[in-house]
Parts: structure tokens; sequence; C-alpha cells
């Protein structure tokens, strides 16, 4: 029988009541004077109420208490330390177990409270979610009629209409020297990372920027950074001097107002004045949308092959030029029809439509000029092209092209472009 405190062989047992276990009675007794409980059941139990337990049918003389100056005295002094060892031991490994039982139901419970806080967020973020819609509903009933998606392609046509007579009408004049470009020299160096996006905002003379830190933006007139944005969109525009972001799948209008797609987005472009939006995606597919909904959508599988597509809105709102490769489509966003189809001599890189109505710039190794009005090509520059801009009266070309700038001006009496290039610039700046 051994004991379950010291684990040795019993000699003298004793019976606690309590736990009906039987103990070494020296070893029991130092627990007991010690921590004044049951080993087992901790309940209270004292000296006096042990039930010793009579193994001997003799008597026995006790032996002779030896002294320590016997080598019986020293062992009888070195069980009474194994003793002492053996009950702090035992001691200690049930405040362990104890002190386990409590951390596991200390991390339970701090597990169940972290699904719950979890559980709570996430209704939260659902409340509000529904709370954003329903005040964008709210706002755009306002107890009236809304549009229907005729309406809104009907409002893109007479739009249409208005911007073209607007543009016939209107004589576009530069109102600085076209010799003053040449002698452009950078006013200031602007640092603000990696570059992914940026776009310029005219209304406000402000740059923006997403880079590998987020979203930032640059005040020209100030020259500092206005303010900054996280990463959570990875590209964004202007319109009506307001920047709305997006992301694969999300454009951000304002605060209550976003749309969500199911394809990836590639592109999105504003048309000049409406509060109308082209959303090409990866599919490839063109969805038109305003500011609360869809309005329509096309496939362009039949017309486009798959790859990154270059893509421009024509002035007056209703055609959109897409790229891809070699070949240029020309697609109406209220009827879906494609009304032109162009082939350039070269991969296309960027598509920009002039203001006067009628042409159609493509960047290719080169820029290659096309009539809408006869949908053929009719100038193909020989210069080679990285980068170009068309200036409001559209007879102005700027083109960039192994670190110089060349000016190129249309004659209409002659009927052709002039080239002329400015002298080495350094492009080596970060954006």
């Amino acid at each position: 029988m051994l004991c379950p405190i010291s684990g040795e062989p019993v000699k003298e047992p004793v019976l606690s009541p309590k736990s009906k276990t039987i103990f070494e009675k020296k070893t029991i007794v130092n627990y007991i004077s010690t921590a004044g409980t049951d080993p087992i059941t901790n309940d209270p139990l004292t000296i006096e109420e042990l039930i010793p337990i009579n193994t001997q049918t003799k008597n026995i003389v006790p032996p002779v208490a030896p002294r320590n100056t016997s080598i019986p005295a020293l062992l009888s002094t070195f069980q009474n330390e194994w003793d002492s060892i053996v009950l702090e031991l035992f001691t200690l490994r049930k405040q362990l177990q104890s002190a386990r039982e409590e951390l596991s139901a200390a991390l339970y419970r701090q597990d169940a409270a972290v699904r719950v806080a979890a559980k709570a967020i996430k209704e939260r973020d659902e409340a509000k979610e529904a709370l954003e819609k329903l005040a964008v509903s709210l706002s755009a009933t306002n107890g009236e009629e809304q549009p229907s998606v005729q309406d809104k392609l009907d409002l893109i046509a007479s739009t249409r209409d208005d911007l073209f007579k607007l543009h016939k009408s209107r004589k576009i004049k530069l109102n600085f020297p076209v010799d003053a470009i040449l002698k452009l020299n950078w006013k200031s160096e602007l640092i603000v990372g990696d570059t992914i996006a940026w776009g310029v905002d005219n209304v406000n003379k402000t740059m923006g920027f997403i880079t590998d830190k987020g979203f930032v933006e640059y005040k020209m007139e100030a020259d500092r950074i206005q303010k900054e944005w996280n990463k959570k969109y990875t590209n964004f525009f202007y319109k009506n001097g307001i920047v709305i972001p997006w992301n694969d799948h999300l454009i951000k209008f304002d605060h209550y107002r976003q749309l969500e797609f199911e394809d990836t987005i590639d592109q999105v472009i504003c048309h000049p004045t409406l509060n109308i939006y082209i959303v090409l995606t990866t599919e490839p597919s063109l969805i038109v949308c305003d500011d609360t909904t869809k309005i329509t959508s096309y496939s362009l599988k039949d017309h486009l092959s798959l790859g990154k597509i270059k893509s421009a809105i024509h002035v007056d709102g209703e055609i959109v030029a897409l790229a891809s490769e070699s070949s240029i489509i020309l697609i109406s966003i209220i009827t879906g029809n494609k009304l032109a189809s162009l082939q350039t001599n070269a991969p296309v890189k960027k598509l920009m439509f002039a203001s006067n109505g009628y042409w159609l710039f493509a960047l290719t190794d080169t820029v290659e000029l096309f009539d809408l009005r006869t949908a053929k090509r009719i100038k193909q520059f020989d210069q080679k092209v990285d980068d170009f801009v068309i200036d409001p009266s559209s007879s102005v070309l700027v083109t960039v092209a192994n670190e110089k700038f060349s000016i190129a001006r249309y004659s209409k009496k002659k009927k052709e472009w002039q080239f002329q290039e400015s002298e080495e610039y350094n492009t080596k700046h970060s954006m």
C-alpha cells in the first residue's frame, strides 16, 4: 500500500474520514499542520480526526530515538527532509492542476467573448450598410417617381445633341503662345512613393496619386500634400472636383452611395457632363451606370479579344472607343451597337478624342489619326512617340519621345501637321 502523498509504502497507516483514503501518518500529519485540509478533497481536517489502522498483531517496542551523531540519526534527518520535499511537491502539483483548470476556463471565456464581439461587429456593419441603402433609397425616392432606364438613356441622347451643338458653335483659342511649351521647365519635384495610378483635378488644381502607401492628394498652388487615404482602394477618378475611389469590385461615390460589381472592374470612364459612368470589366463587358444604379450593360466578347483594353469617351458623351491590340471599335452606350471598326499598324497604347468631335488619336509606336466621319486613318506621324496630348482647340498636338517635347501644329488652310522639337529635358523626376 502506497501513501498518495509520498508515493512510498505505508508503515503507520491512518484513515482520513473525509476522503476515505489511507495515508502515512507522519506525512498526513505534516500536511494537516501546514494546510489544515484533506489532500484529496480539500475538506477541513484535523489530526484528531485521523483514524489509526492496526495492521500488526504484536506489540513492537519502538526503537530508541537515534542521535544526529550516528548514521541512523542522519538517515532519519534526511528522511524528514525528504518527507518535507515530497509534501511540498505534492502541494505544488495540486496548485499547478488548479491553475491549469482556471486557465482553461479563462481561455474558454475569452474565446466565447471574441466570438460574441465578432458577431456583434458583423451585425453592426450589416445594420450600417442596410441603413446607408435605406438612406439612399429614401433620398432618391423623396416622394417622386424615379426615372426609368429608357429615361436615363434618353437623357444621354439629348445631352449628346446639346453637346454637339455646343462644340460645333464654340471657337476655342489658346490663351498662351504655343512656343512657350517648348521652353517648359520643372517647377518642383514631388516624391510620393511608387505610383500605381494618378489623375489631375482641374477644378481645384490638385493632383491625386494611388501609391504603395495609399492615396495622397497634392495641392499645386500650396505645393503640399493635401490629404491621405488608406490602401482600401486601388484606383480613382475626379468628377466635378470630387475624388471617387474604386477597387476591383466597388465604386464609392460618397458616404452613402456605392455600386458593387460581380466581375472585376478594369476601367471607369466618366461622361463629360452627366453623372453617368461607363465601367469596363475583365469579362469583357461594358456597364453603363449612374451613382445609384446600373442602367444597362453590353457584352464585348464578340467585338474584342481578352486582354488589356484602352478606352476613351467622345466629347458628346455617347460614343466610346475601345482598343484591344491593333483593333479599335466605336460603340454607342445608348444602344450597345458597334458603330465603326478601325485598324492600326501596331498595338494601341492610348486613345483620345479631339474636342472638335471629328478626330480620334491613337498612340501606337507613333500617333495615328482617324476621321470619325469617314472611319478612316487620315494621318500617321513619322516620329516615334511615347505619349501625347491634344489641346482643346484640336490644333496643337504635344508629344513626348526620347526625353524631348515635340509640337505638331495643324494648319486648316494647308490641312497638314508640322512638327517642331524642343530641347532635351529631364524626365527622371519622382511621381
